[in-house]
């Protein structure tokens, strides 16, 4: 069981720092329509 959760964890682990580093290095994609933006990590705002 010890060995099963270490695994568990270090998968885990590098799923979460490998999402850390996308989401440094990748620019925030921003849709403009007319008064109205629509951003990927934001949602919709007016």
């Amino acid at each position: 069981m010890n060995k099963t959760m270490r695994t568990i964890t270090l998968v885990v682990g590098v799923v979460l720092i490998g999402l850390g580093i996308y989401q440094a290095f990748v620019p925030q994609k921003v849709v403009d329509f007319s008064g109205l933006s629509v951003s990927a990590k934001e949602g919709l705002s007016t």
